[in-house]
């Protein structure tokens, strides 16, 4: 009766330890998938890093970059650019830190041309998608191409994120 009794316990703990793993492999599978996601709705080849290790490109159709946290309406992707720029579209307030992300500006070799703040249009204090807007300005460069880069504010930085935008001078 006791060795029984131990069997049956014995297959009760297999079987929830079993449980147990197959729905921690589902959760984290899900996990995976929700952190890449990203929806461009412009003819594009933006980059978005979501972390040191994880970059996803995407390329679709229509007038905005966007994706899970950003959507960028001005400059768009590969568009032609001047001084002073202007940069505008939404961002989920966990982007922004005192209502305020960086924004910078690269030429074609990688080297910084212009450095900005994105301010918030509204309460940030959401999770919700709040307008913002930066202004940069730069001499232009000898190179005909650069990128536009937004990253979050993130003090902690767990974290990073960023959005990069090519560009014509």
């Amino acid at each position: 009766m006791k060795t029984a009794l131990i069997v049956v316990s014995v297959i009760f703990v297999a079987i929830a330890a079993f449980s147990g793993g197959v729905y921690y492999g589902k959760t984290k599978e899900r996990a995976k998938k929700e952190s890449t996601v990203a929806q461009p709705t412009q003819t594009t080849s933006a980059t978005q890093t979501t972390s040191p290790s994880a970059t996803s490109t995407a390329t679709s159709t229509a007038t905005a970059l966007t994706n899970a946290s950003v959507k960028v309406t001005n400059p768009t992707s590969g568009q032609k650019i001047t001084s002073p720029l202007s940069v505008t579209g939404e961002a989920k307030g966990t982007w922004y830190s005192e209502g305020e992300f960086p924004v910078t500006l690269l030429d074609g070799n990688g080297a910084e041309i212009a450095k900005a703040n994105a301010t918030a249009q509204g309460e940030w204090m959401t999770e919700n998608f709040v307008s913002f807007k930066a202004t940069l300005e730069f001499t232009t460069p000898m190179s005909p191409t650069g990128t536009l880069i937004l990253k979050n504010s993130d003090p902690s930085g767990k974290n990073p994120q960023e959005v990069k935008i090519p560009v014509q001078f």
